[in-house]
């Protein structure tokens, strides 16, 4: 009776160690075909239109949508940059008859105009960092893949072991 749980309770881990094996190398071959697609894609084209395009679509939805406000805030407040192309560009320009909060120091919260406004657009410094920091971005990926490999290794040699084990017992 004991024999049986604890070969039962062996086949479970066992079992365990073959699907997290098997997932880990599933999100691996999923992640690196992602990073493939997105090196040639971005290496072939510039991000400015794909950039203006996701700017102008929150910039048109902020009042509808909180989320989108949320983001052109945290955007805004981490460039200092203001609409897409510029504060002059009216897509940071609320109903209420002033820019956007985000679009000013925090000094001028409440009154922001485009004599305070940041002259700097969203866009330009969004496509600068984005293509500054992108081989950290792509570094960080092919690390966690490396280590997701290892994970995957690790649990089918503590498999294979568990195994081995078994047979003599």
């Amino acid at each position: 009776m004991f024999i049986a749980r604890v070969a039962k309770g062996i086949l479970f881990v066992v079992n365990l160690l073959i699907f997290y094996s098997t997932a880990l190398i599933a999100l691996v071959i999923v992640e690196l075909a992602l990073a493939v697609v997105a090196f040639l894609v971005i290496s072939g084209r510039s991000l400015g239109p794909d950039i203006t395009r996701h700017l102008n679509d929150m910039y048109d939805d902020k009042e509808i949508n909180q989320s989108y406000m949320d983001i052109l805030n945290t955007v805004q407040r981490y460039f200092e940059c203001c609409g897409i192309v510029g504060s002059r560009d009216m897509k940071a320009f609320l109903r209420k008859g002033t820019l956007m909060d985000s679009c000013c120091e925090p000094k001028f919260a409440g009154h922001c105009m485009f004599s305070n406004a940041y002259k700097d657009g969203c866009q330009p410094q969004i496509k600068e960092f984005l293509e500054k920091n992108f081989k950290i971005i792509g570094g960080v990926a092919v690390a966690v893949g490396v280590a997701e490999m290892i994970g995957a290794a690790l649990a089918i040699c503590v498999k294979r072991k568990i195994i081995y084990e078994q047979a003599y017992i």
